[in-house]
C-alpha cells in the first residue's frame, strides 16, 4: 500500500481533478486511484479500527448473517452418513434454539474456550452422548463445542473421552489428581 497514493489521490479528487488527470500528475494505474477512492476501500479501512468485539455485536444484531450460519449448520447437523449416502435425522433443533445457545452461552462445553457465533468453522454441535452410542439428535442431547474439541472427543463419552486426556497427560509426565 502506498501512502502517498492513499493520502494524495482523495486530495487531488476534492480538488476537483477527474480520474485521467490524477493518472497523469501521480504516474500511477487507473485502477489504483479508483482503488483509493472506491467506498469499499473507505469501509474496510473503518472496518480495521473497529475492536474485534464490536465487530461480532454488530454481526450478532444482523439476524441475517447468523440465521444463515445456523441454518447451514443445522441442516449438515441433521444429516448422517457419509457422501451419497446422506440420511435425515429427526431433531427438535431450531435455528432460534441455536442462536439461544450460542447468544447465552458462547463457550465450548469442553475446553471452556470462547466461541465465536460467526465463524462457523470454529464451533460445532456435539452429541454429549454420542449417536453412535445411542444418543439422539434431540436438543437435549447437544452440547455447544469447539471444533477442534468435537473431532478430538469423536465418538466417545465424555467419561471416556476425559480418560483417554489422562492417560496422554500421564505419557507425558503430567501428575493429575483424579477425574
Amino acid at each position: 500500500m502506498n501512502k502517498t497514493y492513499k493520502q494524495q489521490i482523495p486530495k487531488l479528487r476534492k480538488a476537483g481533478k477527474s480520474y485521467k488527470e490524477i493518472v497523469e500528475i501521480l504516474g500511477c494505474a487507473p485502477s489504483t486511484v479508483s482503488y483509493y477512492l472506491s467506498e469499499k476501500t473507505n469501509k474496510k479501512a473503518l472496518s480495521r479500527s473497529k475492536d474485534r468485539s464490536d465487530k461480532i455485536a454488530s454481526k450478532l444484531d444482523d439476524n441475517l448473517v447468523l440465521s444463515k450460519i445456523i441454518a447451514t449448520k443445522v441442516q449438515t447437523f441433521k444429516c448422517s452418513g457419509r457422501g451419497y449416502s446422506k440420511t435425515y435425522t429427526p431433531s427438535n433443533v431450531s435455528i432460534q434454539d441455536i442462536r439461544n445457545i450460542l447468544t447465552s452461552n458462547n463457550r465450548c462445553y469442553l475446553t471452556g474456550k470462547v466461541i465465536d457465533p460467526l465463524d462457523s468453522n470454529t464451533w460445532a454441535l456435539d452429541h454429549f452422548i454420542p449417536k453412535s452410542k445411542g444418543g439422539s439428535n434431540l436438543l437435549e442431547n447437544l452440547k455447544l463445542s469447539s471444533t477442534i474439541a468435537n473431532q478430538a472427543k469423536g465418538s466417545m463419552t465424555l467419561e471416556e473421552f476425559l480418560s483417554l486426556c489422562q492417560e496422554v497427560l500421564l505419557n507425558f509426565g503430567y501428575k493429575i489428581s483424579k477425574i
